[in-house]
């Protein structure tokens, strides 16, 4: 318990990690809602929606991994 209480009071601590991994999330949801509800993207053919739902996917996997190496960066100072 310990532990996740240092990591929420340094996400919370520094708002550059909040809004990563906020964002990160959005686009890892946006990308699975476009995949898994057609009507999200109703004028993209169907390989134009799943290519621009794996770009958001992929898009947010980044964010989330700046997310995590500049957590373990602060982590290390």
């Amino acid at each position: 318990m310990n532990r996740l209480n240092q990591f929420f009071r340094k996400v919370y601590s520094s708002p550059s990690l909040i809004w990563k991994a906020g964002i990160g999330l959005l686009f890892i949801v946006l990308g699975l809602a476009i995949i898994f509800y057609p009507a999200f993207a109703n004028a993209l053919s169907e390989t134009a929606r799943y290519s621009f739902s794996a770009l958001l996917v992929f898009y947010g996997l980044f964010r989330l991994v700046t997310f995590y190496m500049e957590y373990k960066n602060d982590d290390a100072e």
